[in-house]
Order: structure tokens, then sequence, then C-alpha cells
């Protein structure tokens, strides 16, 4: 039983080895095909200008990659050299069919489509905060005009007392009104919003922000993945 359980451990193994050099081959012919891509390229590209010296061909710096990884397991046992070979052939093939979808063949360029994610995330995410302030301040100036109309009596009601010692009683007891109705104001006021208050054009302007600010959101949730896999490339 011990020997055919041997048997059984040693055969999963032949076949995890068999896949892995399967998988090995087939991301090679990948490399391949892409380095003979990128050679046509830069041999087009060579025909106008001349090739910066420092432009690293990715293809080159990922398989470069592959090989000191590879290198580093060499005291791992064969099962777990197959298995981590097996997770970076995947990893790579992922990176390289990413790369060239996009059209990055150098580290040059990499950093160019990073910067060029970061700046674009950056700028979805400040219009959506832009355009949440504005629609919070809608909401906070609907409410204030409410408020204004609701305590104006009052507030005119003790703006007419003459006598001091009247007008401080009747603050006094209505001190939350008259706190509320002077914060409703001044916040109007900052505004400059003009009364009595037209809801109707702020409530269109607020749900176009609101569609404003859930188109930009897909927006940002397509570049945010783009940048997690530039991300993922470059580590």
């Amino acid at each position: 039983m011990e020997r055919r359980g041997i048997q059984t451990n040693l055969g999963n193994l032949n076949r995890d080895i068999v896949s892995a050099n399967r998988l090995f081959d087939s991301i090679r012919r990948v490399i391949r095909d892409l380095k003979n891509w990128l050679a046509d390229l830069s041999e087009k590209i060579g025909e106008q200008m001349a090739q910066k010296p420092e432009e690293q061909n990715l293809a080159e710096v990922l398989s470069a990659y592959m090989t000191l990884r590879h290198d580093g397991r060499s005291d791992w046992s064969r099962a777990g050299q197959t298995k981590a070979q097996v997770n970076d052939l995947k990893k790579m093939s992922a990176a390289i069919i990413f790369l060239q979808s996009h059209d990055i063949t150098t580290v040059q360029k990499l950093g160019a489509h990073l910067d060029e994610a970061r700046a674009t995330a950056n700028s979805l995410r400040n219009q959506i905060r832009s355009n949440d302030r504005r629609s919070s301040t809608i909401d906070a100036i609907i409410e204030a005009a409410a408020v204004v109309r609701e305590l104006k009596p009052l507030h005119d009601q003790y703006m007419k007392i003459g006598w001091k010692s009247k007008k401080e009683k009747f603050a006094g007891e209505h001190a939350d009104e008259l706190q509320r109705f002077n914060r409703a104001f001044r916040l109007l006021k900052k505004y400059e919003v003009a009364l009595p208050l037209d809801v109707k054009p702020l409530r269109t302007e607020q749900a176009a922000l609101k569609k404003s600010s859930a188109e930009l959101t897909a927006q940002l949730e397509a570049v945010q993945a783009s940048l997690d896999e530039l991300k993922q490339v470059r580590w």
C-alpha cells in the first residue's frame, strides 16, 4: 500500500511537471512571437529615429526576470519549483497579453502609462468629489431657505422689539430658533442666494451632478482596473 501511494504521488508529480512544461513551451512561443513583433516594430521606428539605448525592451526584461526567479529556487523541492513556475508562467502570459493590447513595448512606456493612468484616476476622483460637494451644498441651500422661511416671522418679531430688556428676554426664550435662523441666513448670504428660492433649477442641477458622478465612477473603475494591471506588470 505504501509503495502504491508513492507511485501515485510520483504519477501526480510527473503530470504536474508535464503540464508545467507544456505551459512553459506555450509561454515561450508567446514570448517568441512578441519578440518578433517588437523586432518588426523597432525596425519601423528605427527608420524614423534612432532608438535610445536606455529604452529597455519589456519582453527581454520579463524573460530575464523569469530566469532570475527560476534560478532563485534551485534549493526548492521539485514539487515546489513546479508549482511556483506554473504560477509565474500564468502571470507572465497575462502580462504579455496586456502589454501587447496596450502597445507597451518598453519599460519607459510602462512608466508613462502608469503616470497617465494615475493622472486620469486622480482627475476623475477630483471631479466626483467636486460633484458631491456641490450636491451637498444644494441640499444645504434648500434646507437653509426652508429654515429662513419658517423662522422669518419670529426673527422679524424679535427685530421689532425696542426695549432692551424685552428683547433679551425674547432672545432667551427663543435662542435655538434664532440661532437656526442666523446660521441659515449666513449660509444663503455666503452663496448669494436670493429669496424666495426656486428649488426646481437646483434639483435639476443636482440630478445632473449625480448622473455625472455615476458616469465618472464607471470610468474610474475602468481606469483603476487598468492601473492595477500596470502595477502588477511593473511588480
